[in-house]
């Protein structure tokens, strides 16, 4: 009878878990960390993941949101007539290194802000950067108006007139091309005849 309502115990081995019954431990032995390798490999993994989500996403998100502000005072500051703040929040921006487009507005507002104050050829070379780093046209467009004022005002007539025109077959805003056709009007009347 008591064949039929006790199980035998389970064989054992050396190092093998073993049920109480047979005098053996109920908990299975320690192995050591090196033999669960892909456990190693896994957190090494995980972790060195996380490090790079750190170092190397984090830094770029946080510095975009930063030259983003950074742009913004910018803009507030050109609109209040400090064209030298307008200047040095820009740098900051472009210093940065954001996003193009972040970066392509932040030297279209400096080349902005440097035409303000009669810097002419600066104002050329911030627009241009802007033109060959923005993606999008309006951007473009008011890059190009831009530039060509600048030319305008150094007499460069032709090659004030060739950036109104690319401007002006970039923007479908009529605000913009309002502004633009001003332009190109002012550029017409300015050149000796």
């Amino acid at each position: 009878m008591d064949r039929l309502t006790r199980a035998p115990p389970p064989p054992t081995r050396e190092g093998a878990w073993s049920s109480p019954a047979t005098g053996g431990s109920a908990s299975p032995p320690l192995t050591p960390w090196w033999r669960h390798w892909w456990v190693v490999a896994a957190s090494i993994g995980l972790f060195g993941g996380l490090v790079a989500i750190g170092l190397f996403v984090g830094p770029r998100v946080v510095n975009d949101m930063e030259a983003s502000r950074l742009l913004d005072r910018s803009y507030l500051a050109a609109q209040e007539g400090d064209y030298e703040a307008a200047i040095e929040e820009a740098t900051a921006a472009i210093v940065l290194g954001p996003d193009g487009d972040t970066l392509a507005k932040a030297y279209g507002n400096r080349g902005s802000a440097h035409g303000a104050l009669g810097q002419f050829e600066a104002a050329i070379a911030d627009t241009t950067a802007a033109i060959e780093l923005a993606s999008d046209d309006e951007t473009r467009a008011t890059a190009y108006a831009i530039r060509g004022l600048a030319h305008s005002m150094l007499a460069e007539y032709e090659l004030a007139e060739s950036d109104f025109l690319r401007a002006k077959d970039l923007t479908d805003d009529e605000q913009t091309m309002a502004w633009i056709e001003g332009l190109i009007d002012d550029n017409r009347s300015a050149r000796p005849t």
